[in-house]
């Protein structure tokens, strides 16, 4: 089920939607849409309550991002990556190494340089918007210039939007 609520006055307006016995498990409102996952596929409910199953690769996801270009990011589970344009409808599948649980859903999106994803067993991933490509920076060279790859424990952003990495073995980059 979803619900609308107002959070001024704390009051349930109406339930939006109802799938049966499927548990809801993201929810994401993008262009004046509301994207929602379940076990089976990932669902649109346009503004007028019109609901239809938009990508099925989408299917158990655990978490999800909106990122800057209202373009839907869906983590399955310690598998994959699956990104949505709602836009054209387009999806790409991302496989993941076995242990890149995300850690705590460190997304961060840069406009110039596209999306940077931290995982938990401390890789970075790179999201190039012009290729639609991912790939780990930890296997860049300039990242590899200090020894044993760093193990990244921590990502943010500055206001002149640069990157800022933190490792547990080679300081911060």
């Amino acid at each position: 089920n979803i619900f609308v609520m107002d959070l001024n006055t704390g009051k349930l307006l109406r339930k939006l939607y109802s799938q049966g016995h499927q548990a809801v498990s993201t929810v994401n409102l993008c262009e004046g849409n509301l994207y929602y996952t379940t076990s089976e596929a990932l669902y649109c409910i346009n503004p007028s309550g019109v609901c239809t199953q938009v990508c099925k690769e989408a299917a158990h996801t655990t978490h999800s991002f909106t990122d800057k270009e209202n373009k839907l990011w869906l983590y399955h589970a310690g598998k994959r990556l699956v990104y949505y344009n709602p836009t054209d409808g387009s999806s790409s599948t991302y496989a993941l190494p076995k242990d890149s649980m995300f850690a705590e859903m460190k997304f961060k999106d840069t406009p110039a340089n596209g999306l940077f994803i931290l995982l938990r067993n401390g890789e970075v991933w790179h999201y190039n918007r012009k290729a639609r490509s991912m790939e780990s920076i930890n296997k860049m060279e300039t990242i590899k210039e200090g020894g044993a790859p760093p193990h990244f424990f921590d990502i943010d952003t500055s206001t002149d939007d640069m990157l800022w990495l933190s490792s547990t073995n080679n300081g911060v980059y």
